[in-house]
């Protein structure tokens, strides 16, 4: 199936945060006893987020997930592989390709919730070194968490609560980045056809050295919501509101962004 997307946006300032929407391309499933196993393809036209990369990226990726259950006592454990490459470009010139793992358990203790551990690796390497100064370039990432969602409202609704821990780097931007953040999510249905989404983050931050400065510490608050709605079948649309800020202790360094945006997607 095709998919055509009609994107319109409102930018005020630029924020660390992405808006997506996906074209499926190409999937495979299969189910053997207890394993899945999920190989896909597809393509986003998106937002980026105007701080690590430029705005109006397009990006290809390919995916592979394989998942394997089992129980543990009354408890139900699946344990989950990801695998993932994608490239991006702005207008014809590639911009950046990146490769992610990502490992962990997911625990079932309860019905309708869950609890998944992950640790994952991604590297991403730049392209267009003109877009070195701006963005940064190439980067390394390391990441563990742990996090628990709730579903409400027979499934309609969900809530994610989260930990992560980070440490990376990104050339020409910062050097042995430290993170702890802690994360909010959900979604839910409103009223007249509409959903909407919202999720708060908070991270204290450690760099090594960030943009020349040594030593630098930061505490950043990153929230987004949107409200959507399917006008048809086959027409989809999407208002959404980002705001980002990071203190850093030499306030020469501290920024704060906000977006606001409307997307709209058409299936045929």
């Amino acid at each position: 199936m095709r998919y055509v997307y009609f994107l319109a946006s409102i930018l005020m300032f630029p924020i660390h945060a992405q808006a997506t929407e996906s074209m499926q391309v190409a999937e495979y499933r299969a189910d053997v006893d207890d394993v899945s196993w999920r190989v896909g393809e597809n393509g986003n036209l998106y937002f980026g987020d105007g701080v690590t990369e430029p705005w109006g990226l397009s990006k290809r990726q390919a995916a592979t997930s394989i998942e394997t259950e089992s129980g543990v006592g009354p408890y139900r454990l699946t344990n989950i592989f990801d695998l993932y490459h994608g490239q991006s470009s702005s207008a014809l010139s590639p911009y950046a390709q990146q490769s992610s793992l990502s490992v962990g358990p997911k625990f079932s203790f309860v019905p309708n919730s869950f609890a998944q551990l992950f640790v994952s690796l991604s590297r991403r390497q730049i392209l267009d070194e003109r877009s070195y100064g701006s963005w940064g370039g190439d980067s390394f990432t390391q990441k563990a968490g742990l996090s628990q969602t709730w579903f409400l409202a027979r499934r309609k609704a969900q809530i994610t609560l989260g930990y992560g821990f980070e440490q990376g780097d990104t050339e020409d931007l910062y050097n042995d980045l430290r993170s702890h953040s802690v994360v909010f999510s959900s979604r839910f249905p409103l009223f007249w056809g509409l959903s909407a989404r919202i999720q708060a983050d908070y991270a204290h931050n450690t760099y090594q050295d960030y943009l020349g400065a040594s030593d630098a510490n930061s505490e950043s608050q990153l929230f987004l919501a949107g409200i959507n709605r399917a006008f048809s079948e086959r027409l989809y649309g999407e208002f959404q509101f980002s705001y980002l800020n990071e203190d850093f202790d030499d306030a020469d360094l501290s920024y704060r962004r906000t977006v606001w945006g409307l997307n709209l997607r058409y299936q045929y």
